[in-house]
């Protein structure tokens, strides 16, 4: 690409990544997200960690220190990268070029240090737990912080002087962050002296922790193997190796970056390594400490108003479940089942209990075990109730037997509640993400002259439909994941099913008539304006809407006639599978008009889009422009990316026969029809076609032509 001809007194330009202008949209968007992710998880861990009185421990205090690190470093660089891909201008002046300098240095070699302290905060839990609280005093804590962070600025200090005192031969800085191994680069003179000086402080600042921290874990390792509790070997596992995950990735990267020589120093993969170390590792630290460290997620369900120890359901206790089930627990299950029930039935005389709160959600039987014992101890009447709920809610007792009036009780993933917090962060992003693109292909097609056109209109119906379909489903799946209540009245889950329904089958006749424009737009180039008249698009786009409902109506109303036996629905939302999995007749006659429906909604309109597609095929393989066929590959191809995703998954959810369907494997199948494609599609349409790409960057004021 060459440098900028650009005249600066003093200062730098930041190449960062215009040498690849077709990555730079797609690097605004994933750095964005992480960037945000970044503050929310380090915020969150941070906040935890002064909130809840369980996190008050050495170890929370040095990694709340660390999250503030992530924070502060990743506001140093990120910001000003997300400018330059925006923006025009990619100057930085020298004061601030140092500045961020000083400032990325300080940060990583304090963190460099801090490492080695939270290692010597774990030898001393595993190894000295006995004298764990008198090693790790307080005062000792925060010493150990102060030191850390007067040592990375130290190191920063030093550093960045050697630098200023070198005598530089451009302004052109190859990277997107003004960083040391890009100014050597730049040196006019030999810098064999100064890069020794530094290699030394490197050494000291990255090489001597690293070392430090094997040798503390080794030892670590020798106290955890002579463990004999298998509980004890793991819960010391566990918090070791989230602080091992976050050393190895922070090692690694800042290992290949400062102490490797100045001539085998590759500038272009040194960004690639930069985005890992100043991105990706301080967004996934707060997820590592969280998704392997049971304090910081429990504290973090206590603040959300969900403690795992208070999410109430009301059961119908069955009638053995008692001393007469007890073959099927284990031997300490046993035993505090039948004297839970003996102790509940001297204090209430009641041979039987019908309803009972349950107070947790675990299928982990030793947890049961440990409440068990805990409730029997302090010989209360209610405790050795919910301790009984408590047995009885465990795998081996089998599933729910909810008595509600006229309502359904929505499982969702509570059968896995490890993955919960996981599913809720992830979704929430997602559902953000299918939020912003869809509306944003909606604003572009009515901003930009250039979209208005009937593949656009099409694809602004798409986009439509998409936002109401996910809306449909999606806010449900957040507040069951997140709430008390896994309630949903039957009005509700009725209109839940006819919208998904209608949105659903709308969708897939919209895709044959966007099947259509392309087939009319690639075989009738020139009498494509002509066929594709607005009042004809009209008309397509009213047609599905229509058929949708009509499709919804029908299918709806069979699932109404059903009589249904059970109240517990094995999915996140109301959908039609999972009800006739409640029927308590034979569905073989309903299934049949089902199957008609489905058929008409899906099998036939997948029919017409291969056959419109092969036609599009024969045509372009007839175009001898190359540059013609690869645009209608283009538009074409990115319709065909959709239609496979949304048919592939909606046809192995609705046309296998009711007895092969699995509940379990249909959640996770409408995870990706819900949320993973209608977040797709808008990238999938932007990223392949130059129109709205071109019309996404005129909005955001930034022109193609204008680079």
């Amino acid at each position: 690409m060459g440098s900028f001809n650009t005249s600066l007194g003093g200062g730098f330009i930041l190449v960062g990544f215009s040498d690849w202008p077709q990555l730079e949209l797609i690097f605004f968007i994933y750095i964005l997200i992480f960037y945000s992710l970044t503050l929310f998880g380090n915020t969150t861990i941070i906040a935890l960690s002064k909130m809840d009185l369980r996190l008050h421990t050495p170890m929370y205090f040095f990694l709340s220190h660390l999250s503030f690190l992530d924070l502060c470093y990743t506001s140093s660089t990120v910001p000003q990268l997300l400018i330059n891909l925006h923006g025009l201008d990619r100057t930085i002046s020298y004061g601030g070029c140092v500045a961020q300098l000083f400032i990325s240095l300080a940060l990583g070699s304090t963190e460099s240090l801090l490492l080695v302290v939270m290692a010597f905060d774990r030898y001393a839990a595993v190894c000295r737990p006995l004298h764990y609280m008198t090693i790790m005093h307080p005062f000792l804590c925060q010493a150990l912080a102060i030191v850390s962070w007067m040592g990375g600025l130290m190191n920063s200090l030093i550093q960045t002087s050697l630098m200023m005192a070198m005598p530089l031969c451009s302004h052109r800085l190859n990277h997107f962050f003004c960083e040391m191994p890009v100014f050597l680069k730049l040196a006019c003179e030999d810098t064999e002296g100064t890069e020794a000086k530094m290699f030394v402080a490197r050494v000291v600042i990255v090489a001597i922790p690293a070392m430090l921290i094997l040798g503390s874990y080794a030892q670590i390792a020798r106290a955890v193997l002579k463990v004999k509790s298998v509980a004890a070997r793991r819960k010391a596992t566990g918090t070791c190796g989230s602080h091992l995950l976050v050393v190895s990735m922070f090692y690694g990267s800042a290992t290949y970056t400062y102490l490797q020589p100045k001539d085998s120093y590759s500038e272009s993969k040194g960004k690639f390594v930069a985005l890992f170390y100043t991105i990706i590792t301080p967004m996934l630290n707060p997820l590592i400490y969280t998704l392997r460290n049971k304090d910081v997620k429990g504290a973090l369900w206590k603040v959300l108003g969900r403690s795992t120890d208070s999410r109430c359901v009301f059961l119908s206790i069955p009638e053995d479940c008692g001393p007469r089930a007890s073959p099927r627990l284990s031997t300490t299950v046993r035993v505090g089942l039948t004297r839970a029930v003996q102790f509940i039935e001297t204090k209430s005389k009641n041979k039987r209990l019908n309803k009972i709160e349950l107070n947790s959600k675990t299928d982990d039987l030793g947890l049961l075990e440990e409440c068990c014992e805990q409730c029997l101890n302090t010989f209360s009447s209610a405790n050795a109730q919910n301790c009984l709920s408590l047995l009885c809610k465990s795998k081996a007792m089998g599933s729910f037997n909810v008595s509600l009036s006229k309502g359904f009780i929505l499982v969702g993933f509570s059968d896995w509640p490890q993955l919960e917090l996981i599913l809720f962060i992830y979704i929430l992003v997602f559902y953000s993400l299918t939020l912003f693109g869809n509306t944003t292909i909606i604003a572009l097609s009515q901003l930009d002259h250039r979209l208005h056109t009937p593949m656009y209109f099409f694809l602004s119906h798409l986009s439509f439909l998409d936002l109401c379909y996910t809306t449909s489903t999606v806010p449900q799946l957040l507040i069951n994941i997140q709430g008390h209540d896994h309630t949903i009245t039957y009005g509700r889950c009725v209109a839940q099913l006819f919208s998904v329904l209608a949105l659903g089958s709308t969708e897939s006749i919209l895709l044959v008539v966007m099947a259509f424009d392309r087939h009319a737009a690639v075989c009738r180039p020139l009498l494509y304006t002509t066929i594709m008249h607005p009042l004809l698009c009209q008309a397509l786009a009213i047609s599905s809407w229509v058929a949708g409902l009509v499709n919804s109506m029908i299918q709806t109303g069979l699932m109404m006639a059903m009589p249904l036996c059970g109240h517990q629905l094995n999915h996140f939302f109301c959908e039609m599978p999972v009800f006739l999995k409640l029927a308590c007749k034979d569905t073989a006659g309903t299934e049949a008009k089902m199957f008609v429906a489905r058929a008409i909604i899906l099998v036939f309109p997948a029919t017409l889009i291969l056959g419109s597609y092969a036609q599009i095929v024969r045509a372009v393989l007839k175009i001898k422009s190359i540059s013609g066929r690869r645009k209608a590959f283009g538009t074409c191809g990115s319709h065909l990316l959709v239609v496979s995703m949304f048919y592939g998954s909606t046809i192995y959810t609705y046309l296998q026969p009711n007895d092969s369907y699995s509940e379990n494997e249909g959640k996770f199948v409408a995870l990706f029809y819900t949320i993973v494609t209608p977040m797709l599609n808008p990238l999938i349409y932007t990223l392949r076609n130059k129109d709205v790409k071109g019309a996404l960057w005129k909005v955001m004021g930034r022109g193609i032509e204008s680079r």
